[in-house]
């Protein structure tokens, strides 16, 4: 056969859309069985929220952030808060009025107005671009596999390289109409749809060419997960169109011929959403794939609707976008709807809130009965639709007993369920109230009942007795009856104590036996084992003591209401921060001795952000089926999940810094971060990348580096400040978590450095220590030159008396002994020589003459101070004036520069070296004497030694002579200039004198 043009060019497409989008060639899609309906829970968020009306557009920045693209301007959504954007730099948005926005794969977020012009928001700076666009308003962007971004209006299409814009007009030709949507497959081909064509730009390719696909005024296109594109169009609906058998749509008698979506979306759980262009609200398919390519979807497709009479924020919406955790988001005329993936469906039957709650049981046989207030609901199995029993007053128990039949307790008293009726139950008449709080069942067949103000009641073999009065029980309302494999009665209290009554013996277990759950509110029976719930968590029993997780160290077992053990043993449990979930060996450590000996990690399912418990007591508010599914009593309804298919819908929340400010100035996030010296503060802003459950998300950190390591629990609290931070490296370590699951393994980290001030540096300590040395050199100084000028005033106080001595010995003491001689000599003139009296009056004379020769010389001394000479020249002088036998050799050694020598240093220096030389003339009886003077940067050295018969070991041990004073006036003097003075001798050896003055005591 021979094709013509058009079916060559529709043939050739169709093989190379087969082989692009890597899919079977085949005329439909049905072969696959369907997959299980995902359930969606839906919030809206209107201006009440805080949300901006007419969204457009919604797009998720890397930080879990969305992006709202509305006519009042842009707005950002953390999932708590709604904020309007500010730009990080001078440049603004063209305008608050966007058509379009996208968010490319480079993290820049484009826009388009409706003015024309585009705009990108790169790390908080805004460009705004004009040149090479197309007129109009820009509809949509794309970006293909080489990284360009496109921009489409009905006037034409840009391309976006090289930091500008470039208008790209291959085969966009007048004759193909206006184009409207834009889409870039994942193969890279680019798809335009028009009022008329469907055209394609082949990865490569300089024009576009026309498909063989009929459109007319397209307003949606997307490309499911399976390969195919979907289009919507004014003419034919919403249907997938490519690869397939053909362009035509065959359209069903139960198709909606007018179902056009102004939005397409394909989700991660194998749903297409269409936001509705003539009709309200928002439509959702399940199993897209099982649509026949060329058909338009059908009503049997149709699995939910959602629009302002069911809760939509409004009746139109513009936008949907999927975020990361796979929930659905949609911008509407008032605000945004959450669409949230959940893990539990709610029974539609029952929609009445009860005034005291709501109870369940199940028969052995399937059958399911649920209370609400004084309405039964009776199902033959849990999909069956329930027939309605009406009681005479609130129901308040309900129990299966030992022939499978149903019983009712309540304000009325006692009932069966027989057929659709109830058949009363006479209860004891010595009753002061028909009420009944609770019935059991026991093995027997004996039922048990607890009544509102008499205490326990068993009906057996049709004769009713009174087990436990109820002074005895010790409350006036107990709430929580239990019989146990034992057929041990268990009666929780109103005063926090649980009550055992057992071979007709009554036992309370309180606080001292372990049980520390507060009021209980529930209770199991596994075997012969019990668990009971309270206000303030989980308690089993060992046989002696209970043992209890609480609520303190266990977040999610608070207000524990309901119990209930699947078929695979794991035990859940259900309270008013949503479900938690034990393993069997868990919550078996609670009813042995010793109780858990390890933290237990309870699995929390994860996404009920509503799905909490009804906190009427004492109504169990779990039941475990014989099906193997879960019922749940909460605040909502009733709810019910299959424990085997669950699965956590979303990953572990990751913990992101939103931002950093110190000293009142933003900071960009790097590693590491170097802050102001000086004790600067830290403000760190943070959240995660889970809006959709941002309330339940919570945070904890701790700061590696500062002086406490502990971890901070935070909660909802998504900002950390410090303060006065000294110097030093840290270490902000964050981590979240989901409800009240566990934390995650993984933290966030901020790397920062306080450097130190200048003073703070080693530099700056030296410095400091360098000054601290040079102030003490300084102060002592200071305090030397003081004491100096004191000693020094003191030895010129002592000289001057010296030099007056001096005068008055020489004007009065020698005068008159040269007088006395004078006198003694003319009396000699008289008296014969020879004569014994002229002998003796002869040597008086030389004796006098001697003390006049010694008062001279010492005299001599005590006028040395008056020589302006060296210390040196004042020695030499010195062994000139001491009186050395002919025979004695003498010899003085000097070295150095003795001019500058303190003066107080030379005086003192030359009394002890005159004393030592008149000692050595006087007793030494040497040969030899050597005197050797040194002055150089380590101080002062004289030493004086002889060679003589030395100085008796018994003075040099004493220090002196009995009766002289010259050794004790040598030390006193070498004290007084802080000097070192060492006298060594040994008989027969001679004698040295060693005078050593420190440096600092020579300068002057």
């Amino acid at each position: 056969m021979k094709l013509t043009r058009r079916h060559r060019t529709t043939s050739v497409l169709l093989v190379i859309m087969a082989s692009a989008l890597s899919i079977p060639f085949r005329g439909t899609a049905g072969a696959s069985p369907p997959r299980a309906q995902q359930n969606f829970e839906q919030f809206a968020y209107s201006s009440n929220n805080g949300s901006p009306p007419d969204v457009g557009a919604i797009a998720q920045a890397r930080n879990g952030d969305l992006w709202l693209a509305s006519q009042t301007g842009l707005f950002i959504f953390d999932g708590l808060h709604f904020r309007r954007f500010q730009p990080a730099g001078p440049g603004d948005l063209r305008s608050d009025l966007t058509y379009s926005m996208f968010l490319d794969s480079k993290q820049r977020l484009w826009f388009g107005y409706y003015s024309g012009g585009a705009s990108v928001i790169i790390d908080g700076r805004v460009t705004n671009f004009s040149s090479g666009l197309p007129k109009g308003p820009l509809k949509t962007f794309a970006e293909d596999g080489e990284g360009r971004i496109w921009a489409l209006s009905v006037k034409g299409l840009s391309y976006f390289q090289d930091n500008r814009w470039h208008s790209f007009s291959g085969g966009l030709k007048p004759e193909f109409g206006i184009p409207y949507v834009m889409l870039a497959a994942k193969d890279g081909t680019l798809w335009v749809a028009t009022s008329s064509a469907l055209l394609f730009l082949r990865p490569g390719a300089q024009a576009f060419e026309r498909s063989d696909i009929a459109v007319k005024e397209a307003w949606a296109m997307a490309q499911a997960p399976d390969g195919r594109l979907w289009l919507s169009d004014e003419g034919h609906g919403t249907r997938p169109i490519l690869p397939g058998a053909g362009s035509r749509v065959t359209a069903a008698p139960d198709a909606y011929p007018d179902l056009v979506a102004r939005r397409l979306l394909f989700d991660r759980w194998g749903n297409l959403w269409l936001t509705l262009q003539r009709q309200a609200g928002i439509v959702r398919i399940a199993n897209p794939e099982r649509v026949a390519t060329g058909k338009a979807v059908a009503k049997a497709d149709v699995v939910a609707r959602y629009d302002a009479s069911n809760g939509l924020s409004a009746d139109r919406a513009d936008t949907l976008i999927e975020d990361r955790q796979g929930v659905i988001w949609a911008g509407t005329r008032f605000g945004i709807d959450r669409f949230l993936p959940v893990t539990y469906s709610m029974r539609q039957d029952i929609t009445t809130a009860p005034r005291t709650g709501y109870r369940f049981v199940q028969a052995p046989d399937g059958r399911i009965a649920v209370a609400n207030d004084d309405t039964i609901y009776l199902y033959s199995d849990e999909r069956a639709v329930a027939r309605i029993i009406h009681a005479p007053a609130t129901v308040r128990s309900l129990r299966v007993d030992q022939q499978g039949g149903l019983l009712v307790g309540g304000d009325f008293g006692l009932a069966r369920i027989v057929g659709e009726r109830l058949q009363t139950i006479p209860i004891p008449r010595q009753l002061k109230s028909l009420a009944l709080f609770d019935v059991q069942v026991g093995r027997d067949g004996s039922v048990w009942v607890l009544t509102r103000q008499d205490g326990v009641f068993v009906l057996r073999a049709g004769r009713w007795s009174q087990i436990l009065p109820q002074k005895m029980l010790g409350a006036p309302s107990p709430r929580v009856m239990l019989l146990d494999g034992k057929e041990r009665l268990w009666i929780g209290t109103d005063d926090n104590e649980v009550g055992l009554w057992s071979d007709g013996r009554f036992r309370r277990f309180g606080a001292a036996a372990g049980l520390t759950i507060g009021f209980p509110q529930s209770a199991l029976a596994v075997g012969d084992k019990i668990l009971l719930g309270g206000e303030l968590g989980l308690a089993g029993f060992d046989g002696e003591r209970f043992h209890s997780l609480l609520s303190r160290d266990y977040p999610q077992i608070s207000l524990v209401s309901g119990l209930a053990r699947d078929r695979n043993g794991q035990l859940w449990v259900s309270g008013s921060r949503g479900v938690a979930a034990l393993k069997p060996g868990q919550w078996e450590a609670l009813n042995k001795p010793g109780g858990p000996q390890r933290p237990i990690d309870l699995l929390t399912p994860v996404g009920e952000a509503l799905f909490f418990s009804q906190l009427n007591c004492c109504a169990n508010t779990v039941l475990s089926t014989v099906q193997g599914n879960l019922w749940f009593l909460t605040v909502r309804g009733i709810a019910w999940l299959d424990p085997a298919g669950h699965a956590d819908l979303f990953t572990q929340p990751r913990a992101i810094f939103r931002s950093v400010s110190s000293n009142g100035e933003d900071r960009t996030i790097a590693e590491p971060l170097t802050l102001a010296a000086g004790y600067p503060d830290i403000n760190i802003e943070y959240t995660s990348d889970n809006i959709a459950n941002a309330q339940q998300i919570e945070f904890r950190y701790r700061l590696i580096g500062g002086s406490d390591h502990r971890w901070i629990n935070a909660g909802s609290r998504r900002q950390a400040s410090y303060t006065s931070l000294a110097k030093g490296d840290y270490r902000f370590e964050l981590q979240t978590r989901q409800g009240n699951g566990a934390w995650s393994s993984q933290s966030a980290t901020l790397h920062f450095i306080v450097p130190p001030t200048f003073v703070q540096t080693v530099w700056a300590k030296l410095l400091g220590l360098l000054v601290l040395v040079g102030a003490i050199v300084v102060i002592y100084r200071i305090r030397l030159r003081y004491a100096m000028e004191a000693l020094r005033k003191r030895l010129d106080d002592r000289t001057r008396e010296r030099e007056r001595i001096a005068r008055d010995l020489h004007d009065t003491l020698l005068q008159s002994v040269q007088a006395l001689i004078l006198r003694i000599d003319n009396a000699m003139q008289d008296i014969p020589a020879g004569s014994p009296a002229h002998e003796e009056l002869d040597m008086s004379l030389d004796q006098a003459e001697t003390v006049i020769e010694q008062t001279r010389r010492t005299l001599q001394g005590l006028r040395l101070s008056d020589q302006e000479v060296g210390l040196d020249e004042v020695l030499g002088k010195i062994v000139q004036v001491v009186a050395f036998p002919s025979e004695v050799t003498l010899s003085l050694d000097t070295a150095g520069d003795f001019s500058r020598l303190n003066r107080d240093v030379q005086l003192e220096a030359a009394f002890i070296a005159h004393e030592a030389l008149a000692n050595v003339a006087r007793h030494a009886e040497a040969s030899t004497v050597n005197v050797q003077l040194q002055l150089d940067r380590h101080g002062l050295r004289l030493l004086v030694s002889d060679d003589g018969r030395g100085i008796p070991g018994e003075i040099l041990h004493h220090g002196r002579r009995e009766g002289h004073f010259g050794l004790i006036g040598m030390r006193e003097r070498a004290e007084r200039l802080k000097a070192s003075l060492q006298i060594s001798s040994e008989e027969g050896q001679g004698t040295r004198v060693l005078l050593t003055v420190p440096a600092k005591f020579c300068a002057t």
